[in-house]
């Protein structure tokens, strides 16, 4: 894993020091385990160059899922990236194309706010 993120250098997906993973693993999670729990959680709170939110999904009968997301909220620091935890069950749900749309929404808004502007200003115009 070390030479393939060497390899890849800027563009790779693993975590560079994996020891990392386990510091913040116990600080925000302690000795909690389960279905990758301690990653999934650690991996997120890492840095994370070029990423400007972060949508996790699980299994509504994922107990992991949910406790991630419910611990999640009690060790999210001021200028971590805005997570937007989804559950699935297998139906298709309105209320999550809505939750995705609106958190996309307020990333480019957070992140690009002339782009934002000038894009509402091309949408308003092609309304006319």
């Amino acid at each position: 894993m070390a030479s393939l993120t060497s390899a890849l250098g800027e563009r790779a997906c693993f975590e560079k020091d994996p020891e990392n993973l386990v510091q913040r693993a116990t600080e925000s999670l302690g000795y909690y385990a389960g279905a990758f729990g301690r990653y999934r959680e650690a991996k997120i709170l890492g840095p994370l160059p070029g990423i400007q939110g972060i949508l996790t999904l699980a299994s509504t009968y994922e107990n992991t899922g949910i406790s991630l997301q419910g611990l999640h909220k009690g060790f999210q620091k001021a200028g971590s990236l805005p997570v937007l935890h989804l559950c699935f069950d297998g139906h298709e749900d309105e209320n999550d194309t809505v939750r995705i749309e609106t958190f996309l929404h307020y990333l480019e808004k957070k992140n690009s706010p002339g782009l934002f502007f000038r894009n509402m200003m091309q949408k308003e115009g092609s309304r006319s």
